[in-house]
């Protein structure tokens, strides 16, 4: 058992456990693409913290957390990702890119569990 998913990467098979369930397992590989809900955009922007916020306001976006000196943002599909930068400039705010990504592990445990509080599941 671990918590920290960058660890969890390199298991053969994982199963992620929330509220003593199951509620997800495979390789990691597997996860990702089987249970991610929506697609995940990696920004890459100045003033990443106030990025965030703006980023948020966006109605499009599902999610949106810092993952080290970027923003990972979960949409629908992959279209979105010209949008966003586009809010993003509207406020000023000089983008590098917006580019689809895998989702880590991480992006996938928190949608997954996101998407199980949304639906007011039984505990």
């Amino acid at each position: 058992t671990t918590h920290y998913m960058d660890e969890a990467e390199h298991c053969d098979r994982l199963a992620f456990i929330y509220e003593g369930r199951i509620i997800a397992q495979g390789t990691p590989a597997e996860i990702k693409h089987k249970q991610m809900p929506g697609q995940v955009l990696e920004i890459r922007t100045d003033r990443i913290i106030e990025a965030l916020a703006a980023v948020e306001e966006h109605p499009e976006v599902r999610d949106a957390a810092l993952h080290g000196a970027a923003i990972h943002v979960t949409v629908e599909d992959g279209q979105t990702a010209g949008a966003l930068a586009a809010h993003l400039r509207s406020k000023g705010f000089a983008v590098e890119s917006v580019e689809p990504i895998l989702p880590s592990l991480d992006d996938v445990f928190v949608a997954l569990v996101e998407a199980r509080e949304a639906e007011g599941r039984p505990q």
